[in-house]
C-alpha cells in the first residue's frame, strides 16, 4: 500500500463485527516500496522495543450528525468514528500531508437492516479525526455490500495502495456461507469506487485452511491483505492471512503473493508466517497482518496473536525481514497487549506507517465479546540509528 511523493502507508485487521467464532478463530521477493521515499535517513533502523502506548482512544471531532443523547443512551461516546462503535480494521495513508483511514463499520438503517463496508475518516496529525458519523445509518460508508455482490455478507479489512493517479482498495469479502476471498477497488480520488466483479485472490492451497462444515458451510479463506507497491519493478506485493480448521485444529498463516497489474496474483506455494512455538502468546494464530517497511530496508510485520485456548488476539506482534518473505520475531512482543482500560478483552487490526523517523502503529481495542463499543488507538515508536 503506498503511494507517491510523499504518500505512505498504514494498515490494520481484525473487524469490529466479525463472529467471535472467527476470532478464535519464492515468486519473486519485494525490494522496495513507494513509502521510501520520504524517508531521508539512511541508517536509521525501526527494531523498535520501546513503544509508547495511549491511555485513551483516538477521537474524532463530533459533527453533529448523530444525536448525543441517543449515543448516551446506548452507553457509547459521541467522539468515537462510529455511533455505536460497530467498527474495525483501520487502514491508515500519509497522502499529500493529510492521514487517510478506512476501516471496517456496519451501517443501520431505521429498519435495524445492517450492511457491513467501508468506512473513511482523515485527519491533519493522525490522532483527531473527522466525524465519519450519519444521522440514520450511525456511519458513512464509501463501499456498501451492494457494491460488490459476491461480498455481500462482509466486505472489510481495507488496505490502500496509491500508483501514480489510481488507488487500489484491497479488501476481505464473503458470501453467504463460502469462504472468504480478497477482491479490490479502483478509485481517482479515495473517496469514489469502482468494484471490481471477481475476488482477485481465493484459497487454493491446503495451508488455506478452508473446510466444508456437515452442514455445507464453508470456513476459512484468505482475508486481511497488506499491499505494497514497488515502484523500481512496478510490481505488487500482497501478504494476506488465512485461517480455518485442519486436522481438527483451528489455526492461521500468513501468505504472501505478487503481481503485474494488482488483479492477477501468483502465490508462494508455502506461508511466509506462521505461529510461534509451544505455550508462546501466538502458538495457535497469527494474522491481521500488516507490512512497512523502514528507511534501512528492513520490512517490519504487525500482527495479531492467538494462544491456544483463547477466543481473542491477546496481543499485537512484531517481525523483521530483509527479503519480505524469511521473518524474525521481535524479542519484546507481544509489543501491544490487552493491559488498557478500553481494551481489556481484545487488541488487533495494527496499521503501521513510519514517518518522520517515528514508527507508528494504529489498532483497535474492546472490552468485551460483544463486538460494539470497539475504539482505535494509536502508538508510537522512534526509529533508531541501531540494528
Amino acid at each position: 500500500m503506498e503511494s507517491t511523493g510523499t504518500t505512505h502507508r498504514s494498515r490494520s485487521g481484525l473487524l469490529a463485527t466479525v463472529p467471535l467464532g472467527m476470532l478464535v478463530a519464492a515468486s519473486c521477493a519485494p525490494k522496495s516500496s513507494d513509502t521510501d521515499t520520504a524517508n531521508t535517513e539512511p541508517l536509521t533502523s525501526c527494531w523498535a522495543h520501546t513503544w509508547e502506548k495511549p491511555n485513551h482512544w483516538l477521537e474524532t471531532v463530533d459533527s453533529g450528525q448523530v444525536s448525543q443523547q441517543m449515543i448516551k443512551d446506548f452507553g457509547a461516546e459521541p467522539t468515537n468514528f462510529h455511533g455505536v462503535g460497530l467498527m474495525g480494521d483501520p487502514f491508515v495513508l500519509y497522502d499529500q500531508a493529510i492521514f487517510r483511514m478506512w476501516f471496517s463499520a456496519t451501517a443501520i438503517d431505521s429498519n435495524g437492516n445492517e450492511a457491513q463496508g467501508i468506512a473513511y475518516s482523515e485527519s491533519s496529525d493522525g490522532s483527531i479525526w473527522s466525524d465519519p458519523k450519519d444521522a440514520v445509518t450511525l456511519v458513512k460508508l464509501q463501499i456498501t455490500p451492494k457494491d460488490s455482490p459476491w461480498s455481500i455478507n462482509a466486505l472489510e479489512t481495507p488496505s490502500v495502495v496509491k500508483v501514480d493517479d489510481v488507488y487500489y482498495l484491497y479488501f476481505s469479502g464473503r458470501y453467504q456461507d463460502q469462504a472468504f476471498k480478497i477482491g479490490v477497488a479502483t478509485s481517482a480520488d479515495g473517496y469514489t469506487w469502482a468494484v471490481h466483479e471477481q475476488p482477485v485472490l481465493e484459497a487454493t492451497l491446503p495451508w488455506e485452511l478452508v473446510q466444508q462444515e456437515t452442514n455445507g458451510k464453508l470456513f476459512g479463506g484468505v482475508l486481511e491483505p497488506s499491499v505494497h507497491y514497488d515502484r523500481q519493478t512496478s510490481i505488487f506485493y500482497l501478504w494476506y492471512s488465512t485461517f480455518g480448521v485442519q486436522e481438527n485444529i483451528f489455526g492461521g498463516t500468513i501468505g504472501f503473493a505478487t503481481s503485474k497489474d494488482g488483479m492477477h496474483w501468483e502465490k508462494r506455494k508455502e506461508p511466509v508466517f506462521t505461529p510461534g512455538a509451544n505455550d508462546s502468546w501466538d502458538d495457535a494464530l497469527v494474522g491481521h497482518v500488516s507490512v512497512e517497511k523502514d528507511p534501512n530496508g528492513h520490512y517490519h510485520m504487525f500482527y495479531a496473536g492467538f494462544p491456544k485456548g483463547s477466543s481473542s488476539p491477546e496481543g499485537i506482534g512484531h517481525a523483521r525481514s530483509a527479503d519480505g518473505v524469511n521473518w524474525t520475531r521481535n524479542p519484546s512482543n507481544p509489543i501491544v497487549r490487552t493491559d488498557a482500560s478500553w481494551h481489556t478483552f481484545l487488541v488487533g487490526g495494527p496499521s503501521s506507517l513510519i514517518l518522520n523517523g517515528t514508527m507508528n502503529l494504529w489498532y483497535m481495542g474492546i472490552n468485551s465479546a460483544e463486538f460494539s463499543f470497539v475504539h482505535f488507538g494509536r502508538a508510537t515508536s522512534s526509529c533508531t540509528h541501531e540494528g
